[in-house]
């Protein structure tokens, strides 16, 4: 399953509303499907970053969702034509609020959920504030591993073609077999929502390498991977959550700001992704 998308700045992002992505994922997870569905959720940061490093945006394009998560996308996406049509109804869809979505279709049907990400256990304090709004929610988590990626300068094949063995290399610093242990805990604690928030570009490359070595006759389930971000930091209570009105004006990354001031070189990024929209259309 592929949602409808939009290319912006040559990364793909979907245009459909939230509640019919929704829907695409309750019919995979129904399904006999053993092709993990992945969701990405590109933001104007990962999208500059995207310009230099051609295998992270492979890997947001070969996406089989990617969120318009924040008013960058958003305002960006509807200044462009799809299809003969100015996309004017696009909506934000943040990543946190899609998570807790899926979080309440696990909790409703009994799938289970694993989190990975974060440092010094807060992720363990998602999911307990995740199971205390919802007592029927199953599932483990786990700190993120210590991971590095390739210099996107070095990691182009000249074919551009990525081989499944390629792609298990594209991050490095794991334990050993780790992967492999994190496959065999997915199979026999048969989760089928994972969420990884390891920050962008790392978590998209994390979950690459994942699927690529996921041998699907071990799944008797059908599996869902969603790059998150630093949601767990929101989550766990560890940084307050902007009020609604916040999100609702699109204003949560000033708010982030205010609370984490050494994001200001990742936000300058943004000055960067409006002048690459403005001298594209």
């Amino acid at each position: 399953m592929n949602s409808i998308k939009q290319i912006l700045l040559g990364v793909a992002v979907s245009t459909e509303p939230k509640n019919v992505l929704l829907e695409h994922i309750s019919s995979h997870l129904k399904s006999k499907t053993r092709s993990p569905l992945t969701i990405v959720t590109p933001n104007p940061e990962q999208i500059v970053y995207a310009q230099k490093d051609e295998h992270f945006r492979n890997i947001l394009n070969s996406a089989d969702i990617a969120l318009p998560d924040g008013v960058g996308i958003v305002w960006a996406v509807n200044r462009i034509k799809y299809q003969g049509s100015n996309i004017r109804d696009l909506k934000v869809i943040p990543g946190i609020e899609f998570m807790e979505e899926l979080v309440k279709l696990a909790a409703e049907n009994g799938y289970v959920v694993g989190l990975i990400g974060g440092r010094n256990g807060v992720v363990v304090e998602a999911l307990q504030k995740l199971q205390q709004k919802f007592p029927t929610l199953k599932g483990w988590a786990e700190d993120g591993p210590e991971i590095k990626i390739p210099n996107p300068k070095s990691q182009i094949p000249k074919n551009k073609q990525f081989s499944n063995e390629a792609m298990k290399q594209t991050i490095s610093g794991l334990p050993n077999n780790y992967m492999q242990q994190l496959i065999k805990r997915i199979s026999e604690t048969k989760v089928q929502l994972l969420f990884i928030g390891l920050g962008a570009p790392k978590q998209e490359y994390f979950v690459e390498n994942l699927k690529s070595q996921i041998s699907n006759p071990k799944f008797s389930k059908p599996l869902v991977l969603m790059s998150v971000g630093g949601s767990f930091d929101e989550l766990s209570g560890r940084i307050p959550r902007p009020p609604q009105w916040v999100s609702n004006v699109g204003l949560k990354w000033l708010w982030r700001l205010i609370l984490e001031p050494w994001r200001i070189q990742r936000q300058l990024r943004l000055i960067t992704f409006i002048r690459l929209v403005l001298s594209s259309v």
